[in-house]
């Protein structure tokens, strides 16, 4: 919760948007800017990948996914749950602490699929999606999609990632012409 202060104090009014997460993790950065470019950043707003949990009505969300804080719900989260003493880090995991300090403050992680159904976060490695035989636990109960229909087009995040696929990754995205290619 102290960098969560920390940005609270010294960065709350410099940034509209607060994005959490790991060292491991790629975001394609403009298709996160397309997603909160449809919300107000003065209202509270939380988007990332849920994961179900049994004492949290609305899941979690995975930090090695990401997960990104408008500026309201930075500061509500701070003054109405870490600074009233309403939440309390126990050191465990921090991806869990942080929902459910939200869920005392009142904010509430908000659905990020794309229109299809589709998750734009993802806590796993990009491989793991590709070649699996079903989408992992947060898709539709339909469980007749590819595997390849399990990520948006408009994708986010993906997480444990080699440092060596994170350049791969950039590599592909920003470097490569594929001509002949319509989106």
């Amino acid at each position: 919760m102290a960098a969560f202060s920390y940005l609270y104090d010294h960065h709350l009014h410099e940034f509209d948007w607060f994005l959490k997460a790991d060292d491991d993790t790629y975001v394609v950065i403009e298709n996160l800017r397309l997603l909160l470019s449809r919300h107000s950043s003065s209202q509270a707003h939380v988007f990332g990948y849920h994961i179900d949990h049994e004492t949290l009505k609305q899941g979690y969300l995975s930090g090695g996914a990401g997960y990104v804080l408008s500026r309201e719900a930075l500061r509500v989260m701070v003054e109405e749950g870490v600074r009233s003493d309403r939440c309390h880090s126990d050191g465990g995991s921090e991806d869990l602490e942080v929902t459910r300090c939200l869920e005392t403050a009142g904010v509430q992680p908000e659905d990020s699929h794309d229109a299809l159904g589709r998750s734009r976060f993802h806590p796993h490695a990009l491989l793991s999606y590709l070649t699996s035989k079903e989408c992992f636990s947060q898709q539709p109960e339909d469980k007749s999609f590819r595997a390849d229909d399990c990520c948006s087009r408009d994708l986010i995040s993906f997480h444990h990632l080699k440092a060596e696929d994170l350049y791969l990754i950039e590599f592909l995205l920003y470097h490569v012409n594929v001509h002949g290619r319509s989106p």
